[in-house]
């Protein structure tokens, strides 16, 4: 592509939906488009907030080349890249007529230490929006999903030791298993950095079968029509598993997977997926033993939580109060 094609006219983002990661944030993104209002970014997850933790994003390439493309409104698909560059990111909010709402899905800004504060920098009227799912449920979503990509421990009670030493010795691991689940430390960032009143916090749990009650809670907090919003494209995502496994292992291994995600179109690698993973027959279940051991570290966490957000009502936290 040519040097001087022009970029797109300007615009200010003001709506950010920044997690938690494996909570239903995708299905969101998608509805959110869908409100003649709103306009979300042609790279769902720019996560231009978040560069503190840019080295954590190892399965996250930053696609100078190809983000620069979609910004001047050439052709490509992108979901999640690492965009640096201030001008290029503005450019990634397409204009929409009477659209009131300009937004993106930066997942990792949850877990970022600074995204808070920079956001706010940035534009200090932003809404901020989170959806939080049962800190159990997610963490055990989160490790699958990185089982795909032979980037965590062989076990899930491995991974979770390996996570929770390094947190007690004040690290952070590479994949946040653990830490995208403490709600009460990532929230606090969000919330000692904007007025509550711009900050709208979703339970992941009224998604499913329920999302018109979602919708109606996120058009309050806009102040837009909820009739407005169109679900006929809402998919929820179905656990898989590799049709083979040691293959999978070893192109992730080498890296042949992030390779692929950075050249091929986001169309040709869902056919690509539907191909080389499987609908897992069954679901896989966290063993009692594991699920009382988690249930106990992160009550506190949860307590906090409901202390931090009294008004917000989420089904599950009450199974963590001591």
């Amino acid at each position: 592509m040519s040097d001087n094609i022009e970029y797109k006219r300007e615009i200010v983002p003001n709506l950010f939906l920044v997690g938690a990661m494996k909570a239903g944030t995708s299905n969101l993104h998608t509805l959110l488009q869908s409100h003649p209002l709103i306009m979300m970014s042609s790279v769902k997850e720019p996560n231009h907030f978040c560069l503190d933790i840019a080295n954590k994003l190892t399965h996250i390439g930053e696609m100078p080349n190809k983000v620069k493309s979609i910004a001047c409104g050439g052709p490509g698909e992108v979901h999640a890249a690492i965009v640096r560059d201030r001008e290029i990111y503005l450019k990634l909010f397409p204009s929409k007529p009477d659209c009131l709402w300009y937004g993106e899905s930066s997942t990792n800004y949850l877990r970022s230490h600074t995204a808070a504060k920079e956001i706010f920098s940035f534009n200090p009227k932003a809404r901020i929006v989170v959806v939080l799912r049962d800190p159990i449920d997610r963490s055990f979503s989160h490790y699958k999903m990185e089982q795909l990509e032979a980037r965590v421990a062989e076990t899930f009670e491995r991974e979770i030791d390996d996570e929770i030493n390094l947190l007690n010795d004040n690290q952070s691991s590479v994949h946040g298993i653990i830490e995208c689940s403490l709600y009460d430390e990532l929230l606090k960032r969000f919330y000692d950095a904007f007025p509550k009143e711009q900050i709208l916090v979703l339970d992941f749990s009224k998604f499913i079968g329920n999302e018109t009650l979602v919708l109606n809670e996120v058009a309050d907090f806009l102040k837009i029509d909820p009739a407005s919003f169109s679900s006929d494209k809402l998919v929820f995502n179905k656990g898989v598993v590799p049709r083979f496994q040691s293959i999978n292992q070893f192109i992730a291994l080498i890296g042949l997977k992030k390779i692929i995600r950075n050249i091929l179109p986001v169309s040709i690698i869902g056919f690509g997926k539907k191909v080389y993973y499987s609908e897992s027959r069954k679901r896989e279940r966290i063993s009692p033993e594991i699920n009382n051991r988690l249930k106990e570290y992160f009550s506190p966490h949860m307590v906090r939580l409901a202390e931090l957000i009294p008004e917000t009502k989420l089904s599950w936290i009450k199974s963590y109060r001591p």
